[in-house]
């Protein structure tokens, strides 16, 4: 059988045109199962985010001296002290903070001149006393970090946690957030509500004109409490929504017009474990008396339900699993509705383990998801229009010290509050240009066949002319 040269140049051709063609699909980042966030692959080449950028020292720069004067000025070891929370309020940027065990919980905000903070100058913080102690309280280990931050009815309220022999969680409320501002929330109930197994108060969220938020309670069950005034608190649920080992509530949502709450459900008596299982919880109003109902299980060894919030149209939510962090997605938010919407592990990576409360935020239309590895340092996954997931942020100043975060936009910028346990927490920042993959995927395609036909036209027509020329001259010298 005769091959026709025509079909020996074509066919390389061929080939260099699905080359091409498969390299600009890895360009735009779609993978070979598009559309339900399953897929993965690199992200393109160009980076449409600034690289990572610390603006304040770690730590925040605390040191040994904050604890005796006559000590040397000695960086405190943040052997196990986290970054909690963060929130804007009035035009500032507000973190709170776990700072060393003797000096207990730390609120810093940006300065009046840090609206888009470079260093350590812009920052101050608002909470410590003139004798160092948060919010004068003699023993810091009764507040020892910040739970949650939040705004209502145009005054922060922030709330903080108990470490070792709990006397119940703290909240308190300031109208502009300055230092000597703050006054105790709690006044009324006291601390913990009135119950020193109330440690925590987790995740403050504004429903139906009220503040409400969820607490840590090992032996009761969760609980939920609101306030319409910021003084008086009322419990809005039954204790661990009627089971005690629904032990911990961990993030709250409002969607739809009902409030969520992501809880951990203990698997035995014996404490908090990996077998715990993550549930959620809704109500659709707090008029109807304490009518909750149970609209998610994770299963065996999901740990905790984060809810992420809402993004195009649908709630999303987090759980643990033996492959690493799963991400959920739902239209309605009911029961066996819920679908993944990434894979295990984000990148079937199994250390990338799970997300913080408040680690997500929608920015610039996008759901964003800072994930926490222990191993190679947290990431900042994004869910882009063609629904892949892919990292933001240039991925080479990412950090493997800082190995989970949190997530916050100010002034159209994108903030990590970091936990460090060798330099201290840290306050990233980026700034992203998005484009819509959609449209760079039709363009780069409309290249490729042009290119690509043009020259196939183009090889062809000259390889056929050349045949005509040698069949013209064949049939003369015959």
């Amino acid at each position: 059988m005769r091959i026709r040269p025509a079909y020996v140049v074509l066919i390389p051709i061929l080939v260099i045109f699905l080359g091409l063609l498969r390299v600009s699909l890895a360009a735009s980042g779609l993978p070979s199962t598009m559309g339900n966030g399953l897929g993965y692959l690199i992200p393109p080449e160009e980076t449409v985010c600034t690289g990572w950028k610390q603006v304040n020292d770690g730590g925040f720069g605390l040191s040994t001296q904050m604890l005796n004067e006559t000590a040397p000025p000695e960086p405190l070891p943040y052997k196990g002290e986290d970054g909690f929370e963060l929130t804007v309020f009035q035009d500032r940027l507000y973190v709170g903070m776990e700072a060393d065990n003797a000096l207990g919980a730390r609120v810093w905000r940006t300065t009046p001149a840090g609206q888009s903070p470079e260093s350590q100058s812009d920052w101050e913080e608002v909470v410590a006393s003139e004798t160092g102690l948060p919010w004068g309280i003699d023993n810091p280990s009764q507040v020892d970090h910040i739970d949650s931050l939040a705004v209502f009815n145009g005054t922060l309220f922030t709330s903080s946690a108990n470490s070792g022999a709990a006397s119940g969680t703290r909240v308190f409320r300031s109208i502009d957030g300055a230092p000597g501002s703050w006054v105790d929330a709690l006044e009324k109930t006291g601390p913990g509500f009135g119950d020193p197994g109330n440690e925590n108060f987790k995740d403050m969220l504004v429903y139906e004109g009220r503040l409400c938020g969820g607490t840590w309670n090992m032996e009761a069950g969760a609980e939920v409490w609101c306030t319409r005034d910021g003084k008086s608190w009322e419990q809005v649920n039954e204790n661990g929504f009627g089971d005690p080992r629904n032990s911990v509530i961990w993030s709250g949502e409002v969607f739809e017009g009902a409030m969520y709450f992501g809880a951990q459900h203990r698997s035995s008596d014996n404490g908090l474990s990996r077998l715990d299982e993550g549930r959620i919880y809704r109500t659709r109003s707090l008029d109807n008396g304490q009518e909750w109902e149970l609209v998610f299980e994770g299963g065996l060894r999901s740990i905790a339900a984060i809810l992420l919030g809402e993004a195009g149209g649908e709630l999303f939510a987090a759980t643990a699993s033996p492959g690493g962090i799963r991400i959920w997605r739902s239209q309605s938010g009911d029961l066996g509705s819920w679908t993944p919407a990434s894979r295990s592990g984000m990148a079937g990576n199994r250390m990338n383990t799970t997300t913080n409360t408040d680690g997500a935020v929608v920015y610039q239309g996008r759901l964003h998801v800072a994930v926490t590895n222990p191993v190679r340092g947290f990431r900042v996954w994004r869910l882009d229009d063609d629904g892949i997931w892919r990292i933001a942020g240039d991925p080479g100043t990412y950090r493997p010290d800082d190995f989970a975060a949190q997530l916050a936009v100010f002034n159209e910028n994108l903030y990590a509050w970091t936990s460090n346990y060798r330099t201290g927490q840290a306050v990233l920042v980026t700034q992203c240009k998005y484009v819509e993959t959609g449209l760079a995927f039709r363009q780069s395609m409309t290249f490729v066949l042009f290119f690509g036909l043009s020259m196939v036209f183009i090889v062809a027509y000259r390889v056929s002319m050349r045949e005509n020329i040698d069949n013209k001259y064949s049939v003369i010298s015959t």
